[in-house]
């Protein structure tokens, strides 16, 4: 028996960002899929130390870049030569830790 259901869709969105309870963000690298070169943009509550992660779908280090960051938006650019598959991003901070995956091509 039909139960007189609608479903509305009034927005159509992505998920660009992850965000944790204390206001730390870590966003989508940019482009995504890329070729040799990404951005990571991240957001910090406050003023602290932060690393950026990189490992690959086997969970394999490749590369980090870790600094003091003042409050608020901040972006590192990444460079990976010939390479290709499934990347993970973690932003590790006294604030928490989030991460996110990207997509490197080959041309």
């Amino acid at each position: 028996e039909a139960a007189g259901i609608d479903l509305v869709y009034d927005v159509v969105s992505a998920v660009t960002e992850v965000e944790n309870k204390e206001g730390l963000r870590l966003l989508q690298n940019r482009p995504n899929p890329f070729h040799e070169q990404t951005t990571i943009g991240f957001e910090l509550p406050v003023a602290g130390e932060a690393t950026i992660k990189v490992y690959n779908s086997e969970g394999q280090f490749i590369t980090e870049r870790k600094g003091k960051y003042a409050s608020g938006y901040h972006e590192e650019v990444f460079s990976f030569a010939n390479g290709s598959g499934v990347l993970f991003y973690e932003l590790v901070t006294d604030k928490g830790i989030l991460m996110r995956k990207m997509i490197q091509i080959r041309r």
